[in-house]
């Protein structure tokens, strides 16, 4: 989710009418977006992707051709637009920037060594990067999906399209969330729909 203060929504537990302690997420984590379809039961889940390719009667695979020609392009410009589209105080331009590349090629997903190979029209490629600044080591999540073009129309209506009416209804539900911040009862525990306006 782009378009947050800062990037990111602030949790606050409030003591004495004031913020005594506080916690900085991410708007997809605050919103319970994983909790939504398509997320929680989406495409089948791959840490890699590879190029397949006949030399003679063996099949080569190449998982830098898929790094270099689709993941690195797409991480960077969904890089990009979260940098132009950066917003540093409230209220909140909230968008979603997806990374989704569209194949025309056989999509073969093979979920264990030994089991056996499917067609599958639709995967979601899970990509963790860290980076060390000074001190700290800090990770990020990218999620790419896969979409074969065949299957574009039907993932666009049965999946996309309802996956972005439900955030536009989540977030009308959380009207705290336009001003980056909201009130728990504990950091440890809560849930998007106990969060309330500071």
């Amino acid at each position: 989710m782009l378009g947050f203060p800062q990037g990111h929504i602030s949790l606050e537990r409030h003591g004495k009418g004031r913020a005594i302690a506080t916690q900085e997420l991410p708007p997809s984590v605050v919103l319970g977006l994983a909790d939504l379809p398509f997320v929680s039961n989406g495409a089948a889940v791959c840490a890699s992707m590879a190029r397949a390719t006949l030399n003679g009667k063996n099949i080569e695979l190449s998982g830098g051709d898929t790094f270099n020609e689709i993941i690195r392009p797409l991480t960077k410009a969904l890089r990009h637009l979260e940098a132009i589209r950066r917003v540093d105080k409230a209220p909140a331009r909230p968008e979603i920037g997806m990374c989704i590349a569209l194949l025309d090629a056989p999509m073969i997903l093979v979920k264990a060594p030994g089991s056996e190979p499917a067609l599958c029209p639709w995967v979601r490629i899970v990509r963790r990067e860290s980076k060390k600044r000074q001190s700290a080591t800090t990770s990020r999540t990218f999620t790419i999906d896969a979409v074969h073009i065949a299957y574009l129309e039907t993932f666009v209506a049965s999946h996309l399209l309802p996956f972005v009416e439900a955030v536009a209804i989540r977030l009308g539900e959380c009207p705290w969330a336009i001003q980056g911040r909201g009130v728990v009862q504990s950091l440890d525990e809560w849930a998007w729909s106990n969060i309330s306006e500071v």
